[in-house]
C-alpha cells in the first residue's frame, strides 16, 4: 500500500508514456536482411522436408529445388532493392528523431513501472514534461473525436488533422530528445528517507526528492513546450468550428428531432395546466 499510485503526481505524462511505450519504431535497415534470413530459412526447409516426405521421386526434388530457390532469390531480392532505396534526407531525419525518443521513452517508462517517475526526474523537467504530455493529450482526444473522423470531413479539414497529429507527436518527441541529458538510464534505488516521505506525503528532507536541477537545455525545451499547448487550444478551437461545418453537422441531426419533442412535450404539459384550472 505504501507505494501505491506514487506516479498520480504525472498522470498525464504517465499516460503518454503507455501509449509511447507501445509505439515502437522499426529501424528499417534490419528488416531486408531479415527477410533475407527468412528466405534462406524458409528455401532450405522446403528442400528438406520435400526431399524427406518425397523419396526418390524426381518430381519432389524438382520441385523442392524450385521452391527453395525462389525463397532465396526473393530475400535476396529484397535485400538489392532495399539497399539501392535510400530514404530521403527527411524521411532519415524523422526516423532518426523517432528511435531516439523512443530510448528516452523506455528510460522514463521503466522509472514509471518502479512508481519513481517523479523521484527520478527534477522538479522543473517533470513538471514540463507533464505539461507537454498534457497538451499532446488535449490535442489528440479532440483530433479523434467524432467530427474529425468523420468520412464527409471536407478535404481542408481533413489536411488541418492529419498535419495536426503529426505536428504534436513530433513535437513530444523533440521536447524528450531535447531533455534527455536530464532523464536517468536507470531507475533510482528507494532510500530511506524517500519511503520516509512517501509514507507522510511531503518533502521532509532536505536536497532529496524533488531536487530541482534544470538542465542546460531548459530553455529550448520550454519554449517548444509552449507551442505545443498553443497548437492544442488552436486543435480544440478548430473542433468547435469543425462541428458548426454544415457538412458535418447534417451528419448530426438529433438536436433538431429533441427540440421537436421537447416542444410537444411543453405543449402537453400547458395543455393539461390549462385543464386543471378550468376544472
Amino acid at each position: 500500500m505504501l507505494f501505491t499510485g506514487r506516479s498520480k503526481p504525472l498522470p498525464h505524462l504517465a499516460e503518454y508514456l503507455d501509449h509511447a511505450i507501445r509505439d515502437r519504431p522499426s529501424n528499417f535497415s534490419d528488416v531486408p536482411w531479415a527477410l533475407a534470413g527468412l528466405g534462406f530459412a524458409a528455401g532450405g526447409v522446403t528442400w528438406a522436408v520435400a526431399t524427406l516426405f518425397g523419396g526418390e521421386a524426381a518430381t519432389w526434388q524438382v520441385f523442392a529445388s524450385a521452391v527453395g530457390l525462389w525463397w532465396i532469390g526473393a530475400g535476396g531480392f529484397w535485400v538489392w532493392k532495399r539497399s539501392n532505396t535510400p530514404m530521403t534526407e527527411e524521411a532519415t531525419a524523422q526516423q532518426r528523431l523517432r528511435l531516439e525518443a523512443y530510448q528516452i521513452v523506455r528510460r522514463l517508462h521503466a522509472s514509471k513501472e518502479k512508481r519513481r517517475l517523479h523521484r527520478d526526474l527534477s522538479d522543473s523537467v517533470s513538471s514540463l514534461l507533464e505539461e507537454c504530455a498534457r497538451s499532446w493529450a488535449r490535442a489528440h482526444e479532440a483530433l479523434e473525436s467524432a467530427f474529425w473522423r468523420n468520412p464527409n470531413l471536407p478535404l481542408h479539414w481533413q489536411s488541418l488533422r492529419d498535419h495536426a497529429g503529426v505536428a504534436v507527436d513530433q513535437a513530444m518527441r523533440e521536447v524528450l530528445v531535447i531533455l534527455s541529458n536530464a532523464v536517468p538510464e536507470e531507475p533510482g534505488k528507494w532510500r530511506i528517507d524517500e519511503v520516509v516521505e512517501e509514507f507522510l506525503g511531503k518533502k521532509v528532507f532536505a536536497g532529496q526528492a524533488g531536487e530541482d536541477r534544470m538542465p542546460m537545455t531548459f530553455d529550448p525545451a520550454r519554449q517548444l513546450a509552449e507551442k505545443l499547448k498553443m497548437l492544442a487550444s488552436e486543435v480544440e478551437s478548430a473542433t468547435r468550428d469543425v462541428a458548426k461545418d454544415e457538412a458535418i453537422a447534417s451528419q448530426f441531426s438529433s438536436g433538431p428531432a429533441l427540440d421537436l419533442c421537447l416542444g410537444e412535450l411543453r405543449q402537453i404539459q400547458q395543455a393539461e395546466e390549462e385543464l386543471r384550472q378550468n376544472q
